[in-house]
């Protein structure tokens, strides 16, 4: 005969189930769950291409050498040499054995304290096994940082001294030949002297007078200025010249404050929107390929 267990007993044992069951969910919920590991052969370097240079960007890429593909959802890429922090997040889907890109505005340079500190991204992936990150070193392969924090941190430092510009470009004759006069300014606002050295042939454009640097040498007083001319020619013709062209408007120019010791290093003079449609009809023009 089948035992009637009386109600007082059914709910004792119910009780003692559901703290069975809250026990086991309890101890459960306190297993660590373990992280999703981080998706293998990643690296990260950062660099400034052609066009980079030309639109005042840079690129860190994110390199997938793995076998499966990930999207990065975020990073953050932090470098002594730089004054600020970037910080990118999105949706960027990155194939195996293949590169992607996330593009900034180029930093400002921290030039109070120079460092030998290489830089670190922190990843943010999605995978098939849900989210993970990791921290990586970034890889510097073309010495952009080191170049660009150089150039940014002598910059200001020769600004509070003097400017150099670009001012102007114009088609002239010389000697029955069609060259592109480029107008320098430089104006000393300081109290040091300084000098233009050099300035230096692009992909673009050459000295008429052949060579690849224009050396002018001029030394501007404090608180003088001074306005000089160079002419320049084709340095290629080809219809590439300018259909592809990133920096062929863009001069690198040798100049020194003559302090004691002497500061020296390279500002670039920028032909503006203008003075760049200006310098590519000529070598249209000079070429035979302008219609």
């Amino acid at each position: 005969m089948q035992r009637s267990d009386s109600p007082d007993v059914r709910h004792r044992r119910a009780r003692v189930s559901m703290g069975v069951a809250l026990v086991v969910a309890a101890l459960t919920a306190c297993t660590p769950v373990p992280p999703v590991p981080a998706p293998a052969h990643i690296s990260v370097s950062v660099q400034q291409n052609r066009l980079d240079i030309a639109r005042g960007k840079m690129s860190v890429v994110v390199h997938n050498d793995g076998a499966d593909a990930v999207t990065l959802t975020a990073l953050t890429y932090a470098d002594p040499h730089w004054a600020s922090v970037l910080q990118w997040v999105g949706a960027l889907p990155v194939p195996p054995g293949r590169a992607r890109s996330v593009t900034a505005d180029l930093m400002s340079p921290a030039c109070a304290s120079p460092t030998d500190a290489a830089g670190t991204a922190h990843l943010v992936f999605q995978t098939d096994r849900g989210a993970a990150s990791d921290e990586y070193a970034v890889d510097d392969p073309f010495g952009f940082v080191a170049r660009a924090v150089q150039q940014g941190c002598f910059a200001s430092r020769f600004a509070a001294t003097a400017a150099v510009d670009l001012v102007d470009v114009a088609t002239v004759t010389r000697d029955g030949a069609a060259v592109a006069e480029l107008t320098v300014r430089i104006a000393n606002h300081g109290a040091t002297s300084v000098r233009l050295d050099t300035v230096k042939s692009t992909t673009l454009l050459q000295p008429a007078a052949g060579g690849w640097l224009w050396q002018p040498a001029q030394v501007v007083a404090a608180g003088e200025s001074l306005t000089l001319r160079i002419d320049a020619v084709p340095a290629r013709c080809d219809m590439h010249a300018i259909a592809e062209d990133k920096v062929g408007t863009r001069f690198d120019a040798a100049v020194s404050v003559l302090s004691d010791p002497i500061d020296s290093g390279t500002l670039t003079l920028v032909a503006s929107d203008e003075q760049r449609s200006r310098l590519y009809d000529f070598v249209a023009s000079a070429c035979g390929f302008a219609p």
